[in-house]
């Protein structure tokens, strides 16, 4: 049923980008970045891009993972969000490579301050030989900070 879901936003929404990876009757993941949204942050939006979590009440868990920024109304601009089994450093490298491609920031000149609300989530990626350090998987942000939101709260 997922699949159908993704292939429906798609449809219906032009540049929509929908991963699901898993087999029938094993959910692993969903990635979701409607084509609007990215297109309205892409031409409007600021260079600081947050992510956090939460988890879903459900009856089989999981948890939200979100990548949002602040409109000109101060408001939440949400960019993209995955849902998972399980909060680590391997779903967390899936979300930020996606979200890099789709936001086109491999090709950008801008520098963008990706904000990460869990430092355990740095540490994490820190393990994995693929990335080395998450700098690789974001390479055109100028800055990866995990204090700044204590400071600003």
């Amino acid at each position: 049923m997922l699949w159908e879901y993704c292939e429906e936003l798609k449809r219906t929404n032009v540049k929509t980008i929908a991963q699901v990876e898993g087999y029938a009757g094993e959910f692993k993941r969903i990635y979701i970045c409607l084509g609007p949204l990215k297109d309205g942050f892409v031409r409007c939006c600021g260079r600081v891009i947050g992510v956090d979590g939460c988890f879903l009440k459900t009856e089989h868990g999981r948890q939200l993972l979100t990548a949002f920024d602040v409109d000109g109304n101060n408001g939440m601009y949400p960019l993209a969000y995955i849902v998972v089994e399980v909060e680590n450093g391997d779903n967390l490298e899936w979300f930020l490579g996606l979200l890099k491609d789709d936001l086109q920031m491999h090709n950008s000149h801008v520098g963008h301050l990706f904000l990460i609300s869990k430092w355990a989530w740095l540490v994490q990626l820190s393990h994995y030989s693929s990335i080395q350090s998450i700098g690789l998987v974001l390479d055109t942000f100028t800055k990866i900070s995990v204090h700044l939101i204590k400071e600003w709260l």
